[in-house]
């Protein structure tokens, strides 16, 4: 039990070095991100897949910026069909 326990915290370490690696640079080489985890290419692959699998990292979202002062315009249009 103490072993499952053991890897978890493993794992969520990993997964929390992932998270800030990414967060500092989002284009960081696979080669660079494995150097900073301590293991191989295909480990450092393995742990970013499941770290997104697992929601640890969220894949990036384009989100429009809110101002106090953004005008938003609404277009209504009525038509026929002929």
């Amino acid at each position: 039990m103490k072993a499952v326990s053991t890897r978890l915290e493993y794992l969520k370490k990993q997964y929390r070095i992932i998270y800030e690696s990414l967060d500092e640079d989002p284009r960081i080489q696979m080669k660079d991100l494995s150097t900073i985890l301590g293991v191989n290419r295909n480990s450092a692959s393995k742990l970013v897949e499941k770290a997104f699998e697992q929601e640890y990292v969220m894949i990036p979202q384009i989100r429009k910026r809110s101002y106090a002062n953004l005008k938003e315009y609404v277009y209504l249009a009525n038509y026929e069909n002929h």
